[in-house]
């Protein structure tokens, strides 16, 4: 039982934490909106690179990260991540699961931790309901996923092994 109370109040202390940061990216990244298109692009490949060579990375480089996706997600997709967004990426991207209700974003808050993930080489599969939503999503950000250096693949069902073997090597 004090096993099972413990757990229960170190949850809310975490969703806090997650929460603070999520705030604190949204801060970073308008810092990052009267960088060039050149600058942002060279600060994203440097971020790829440390998180291809360093590990484990300190939460101050992840989150300085997100609000350099935070702002690519806007001047690529339109979509400028709230503050929920980059704290639900974050505890996705800390192993943690997020619940999110309809319309609140998932597909965008998804998408930055799979870029995260995917500049680690970590395998990452970003799962949905139906096949529709799997390729509206993996054409739907090709453009953002592409500015920050990440391959991206749909698989669907009627798909020959082939196409999913390659498919399945993206990042």
């Amino acid at each position: 039982v004090d096993y099972l109370m413990g757990v229960y109040q170190r949850r809310e202390s975490l969703r806090e934490l997650m929460f603070a940061r999520g705030a604190g990216v949204h801060v970073q990244a308008k810092q990052h909106r009267n960088l060039s298109e050149h600058k942002l692009k060279a600060r994203l490949a440097d971020m790829q690179t440390l998180f291809r060579r360093q590990k484990p990375l300190l939460p101050e480089q992840v989150d300085a990260a997100l609000a350099l996706l935070v702002e690519m997600a806007d001047r690529t997709l339109g979509m400028r991540p709230f503050p929920v967004q980059a704290m639900c990426a974050l505890a996705l991207d800390s192993g943690y699961l997020a619940e999110m209700r309809t319309g609140e974003g998932k597909s965008l808050t998804a998408t930055l931790a799979g870029v995260l993930a995917g500049w680690t080489g970590r395998p990452c599969h970003i799962l949905t309901t139906n096949e529709y939503l799997a390729g509206r999503d993996a054409t739907g950000f090709s453009e953002f996923y592409e500015a920050c250096g990440v391959s991206v693949g749909a698989v669907i069902g009627q798909m020959e092994e082939r196409q999913r073997q390659s498919i399945y090597r993206a990042d």
